[in-house]
């Protein structure tokens, strides 16, 4: 069955949004570096964040594989 464009939409608002929130996490870590603290666990928020933003973009993109016709049916998570 082809993804439905509300699907797809949303998939593409998911990416967005995570999109900000890493921009976002990034800027706070140059804030705290330039005060001069710590940014370990900034960082690491940062990485955890990145990696949801990759889950999102390959579900957009499997969605979209899905509506051309191209899906696989072999779909993994993480």
């Amino acid at each position: 069955m082809p993804a439905n464009d509300d699907d797809l939409t949303k998939a593409g608002r998911h990416v967005e949004e995570a999109q900000r929130i890493v921009w976002q996490q990034k800027g706070r870590i140059t804030r705290l570096r330039a005060a001069g603290f710590d940014t370990l666990d900034a960082e690491k928020t940062l990485r955890l964040l990145e990696a949801n933003l990759q889950i999102f973009e390959e579900h957009k993109r499997a969605l979209e594989r899905k509506q051309r016709g191209t899906f696989s049916e072999v779909y993994l998570c993480g």
